[in-house]
């Protein structure tokens, strides 16, 4: 039997390759030398894309000097393969940097991504994958603009502070000084939701309270992201998936020209996972929490649509089953198989998450066999 594993980290508590390794060893205790594996970690384009390509094999990880997102000096990393290269905007630019007292999106910036990707075209790239998810900014990727030479001014000439904020009072966007490779340059930017970049559905609104920002501070990011869009373009504001991380798509799209697309797309294109698809006979995926939102973009679904269409069947393992979970058997999963044998805390799932696994992949691959036998 030749099986694919191809699954989605356990958010906070597995990577996407661990998860891999540990469904592959629940099979192999089985089948043995019987068993042929891929392994094939994968992500939707948010936090953990790039471990993920990594761990798959994609590209040579890069490191390069940058600034988090208050702008102080950080090391971020990239992954790099002939032209192309692979940006996680949350390296530089996330959540996970600052401390809960230093949320402020207000004043963070995204011009440590920006230095990640500069430093990727410097090595050579000229298609630059950016992907979007766990920003600890709302600019609308001006910082990353300004990385590339864009000086956002006031009415009197000045240079803008970074930060969302400081767009309440932009006159101005100066391009004459940008990069010479900037036109030659395909950004293309995995996205996910749907949000625009203004209004109730928007960046402010929807996303700036889970960085930090009160009641106050959303109301002056909202007037800040309606400024800018004056000064840009407003038509381009209100493309689905232009208010993602914290903006960043929309300023992405505006000062790049970068197309938005589907992020678990643009991974499954970059790991050619059809290729894998074709040559398998069973596929094991896995996600921390299978839900009504598995179907919505998420690795699962996504792996089940390239697989039905190659009439392989796909087993889903789940850490934990969510409301609407049974959506997903309607969109090409198999079956759904809970680590959990039975009854347990949250807490024990995470900290046994590698053996529930391992041992759910065991008792499933012997029902395989015991039924084909």
């Amino acid at each position: 039997m030749h099986i694919l594993i191809a699954p989605d980290s356990f958010k906070e508590c597995l990577s996407a390759d661990q998860v891999a390794r540990a469904l592959a060893k629940g099979f192999q205790d089985i089948y043995g030398s019987e068993l042929s594996v891929d392994l094939l970690p994968l992500a939707d384009g948010g936090e953990g894309t790039l471990d993920a390509l990594h761990a798959a094999g994609y590209g040579a990880l890069q490191t390069a000097p940058c600034v988090d997102p208050l702008g102080r000096p950080h090391q971020g990393r990239y992954l790099l393969q002939g032209e192309r290269a692979v940006i996680e905007l949350a390296e530089a630019s996330g959540l996970a940097l600052l401390t809960d007292a230093e949320k402020n999106p207000g004043v963070t910036t995204t011009r440590g991504t920006g230095d990640l990707m500069l430093h990727a075209v410097s090595q050579g790239a000229r298609e630059l994958i950016v992907t979007l998810g766990g920003s600890a900014t709302n600019d609308a990727a001006c910082g990353i603009a300004r990385a590339f030479g864009y000086r956002l001014l006031d009415s009197e000439g000045n240079e803008l502070p970074e930060g969302g904020l400081a767009l309440r009072t932009l006159a101005h966007i100066d391009s004459s000084a940008c990069h010479p490779q900037l036109q030659e340059l395909r950004v293309r930017v995995a996205c996910d939701v749907h949000n625009p970049l203004c209004g109730s559905d928007g960046a402010s609104q929807v996303y700036a309270p889970q960085k930090g920002a009160d009641e106050t501070m959303v109301t002056l990011l909202e007037e800040a992201m309606q400024v800018l869009v004056r000064h840009t373009d407003r038509c381009q504001a209100e493309v689905p998936g232009v208010g993602a991380a914290g903006g960043s798509g929309f300023g992405l799209s505006y000062f790049f020209s970068a197309v938005l697309e589907p992020g678990f797309d643009l991974i499954a294109d970059a790991v050619q996972l059809e290729s894998y698809v074709q040559n398998a006979d069973l596929i094991l995926t896995a996600e921390g929490e299978c839900n009504f939102q598995t179907v919505s973009g998420k690795v699962p679904q996504g792996v089940a649509r390239y697989a039905e269409a190659h009439q392989v069947p796909v087993l889903l393992f789940a850490g934990a089953l969510g409301t609407g979970w049974e959506k997903v058997l309607s969109s090409g999963i198999t079956s759904v198989i809970p680590i959990a044998p039975g009854p347990i805390t949250l807490k024990d799932s995470i900290e046994q998450a590698e053996v529930l696994l391992s041992a759910a992949a065991f008792r499933t691959a012997s029902l395989i066999q015991r039924m084909i036998q």
